[in-house]
């Protein structure tokens, strides 16, 4: 019973302060995010995201963002959130492996977006390391 009640107030609190999620597309965004006070951000690499309007981070840019971002005890969400086609898997394992080798090296997203099962059973796979 001691649980429930704590998850009921852990709830209550959450309902009250909800986490202030930024979409960022580069590097200005991010500091303007940061500035403003959002506790998350999310933002793309330069394939296998939807932020259309965005042109993404290339893997040293999302680097520096993260570390950004830690600095400011800012969580980074990766979207990974296309649909890719069978002549893309090979690609996005490649993808998902250079990501595994920044949470090998301590600079890594908090967690990814995904939206193909896929890719999500692909990033289980390659990305063994990474944040649940």
């Amino acid at each position: 019973m001691e649980k429930d009640n704590q998850n009921i107030e852990a709830n209550r609190v959450f309902a009250e302060v909800p986490e202030l999620l930024v979409p960022v597309g580069n590097m200005e965004k991010l500091e303007t995010a940061i500035a403003y006070g959002a506790d998350a951000v999310y933002l793309g690499g330069e394939d296998f995201n939807l932020r259309a309007s965005a042109s993404g981070f290339s893997l040293k840019e999302l680097q520096k963002a993260v570390k950004l971002a830690k600095e400011n005890q800012v969580r980074v969400y990766y979207c990974l959130n296309s649909y890719i086609q069978n002549s893309q898997i090979n690609d996005m394992e490649e993808h998902l492996i250079a990501l595994a080798n920044l949470v090998d090296e301590g600079i890594a997203p908090d967690g990814l977006i995904v939206a193909d099962m896929g890719v999500a059973n692909l990033a289980r796979i390659h990305c063994k390391n990474s944040p649940e």
